[in-house]
């Protein structure tokens, strides 16, 4: 089965971010407030990124489906009308 795009990237990108936070924010000097703001702000950013890329993956999806149904249409009247 292969993994869709828009699951994918989001979820490496998850991963990274969870790993750059358990590493760099207990060595952080940065305030608290900005280190929370910086952890969600990247948190959503990836939300963000996988309802794009689901959008586009859908209009996408309809693009061809689309395309599809009129190669059919073309190939039945071509059929009816030699």
């Amino acid at each position: 089965m292969r993994i869709k795009k828009y699951i994918l990237i989001p979820l490496v990108l998850f991963i990274y971010v969870t790993c750059m936070v358990l590493y760099f924010i207990p060595k952080s000097t940065d305030s608290d407030v900005m280190k929370i703001v910086e952890v969600v702000v990247s948190y959503v950013l990836v939300v963000v990124l996988f309802f794009v890329l689901r959008y586009r993956e859908r209009l996408r999806q309809e693009r061809l489906d689309d395309l599809k149904k009129a190669e059919e249409e073309r190939k039945k009247n071509q059929q009816n009308n030699p």
